[in-house]
């Protein structure tokens, strides 16, 4: 072997080793693309499920905003009934009070009347 001048064979095993080199460098990026394909996929499934999840609790949150106004209001239109209830009663309650003795006055009266006819 001269030094200075490359043989055909050593071309061939300097060609080969470089082509072993390419096809190393080549199957490491393939199997980097794929590691980073599956991490991208599982990143990507668990952005969708925390953002599934968040929105699930914004919903749930608006429901529960929207099912305790609907409770305030109810219950103020209840309580407004009931007071409504309350002061008929009591107008009923003042009449019937005010009118008492006129009602006992006649139904005395009424007695005596009978009593007296007898």
């Amino acid at each position: 072997m001269s030094h200075g001048h490359e043989t055909t064979e050593d071309f061939l095993d300097d060609f080969a080793l470089e082509v072993r080199k390419i096809e190393t460098e080549a199957d490491k990026i393939i199997t980097d693309a794929e590691t980073n394909k599956e991490e991208s996929i599982s990143n990507a499934r668990s952005d969708a499920a925390a953002l599934i999840k968040k929105k699930q609790e914004e919903l749930e949150k608006k429901r529960n905003e929207k099912i305790s106004a609907n409770r305030k209001k109810t219950d103020a239109e209840k309580e407004s009934k009931k007071k409504e209830e309350m002061k008929n009663i009591k107008s009923l309650e003042d009449k019937f009070t005010k009118n008492l003795p006129k009602a006992v006055d006649y139904v005395l009266d009424e007695l005596d009347r009978i009593i007296q006819e007898r």
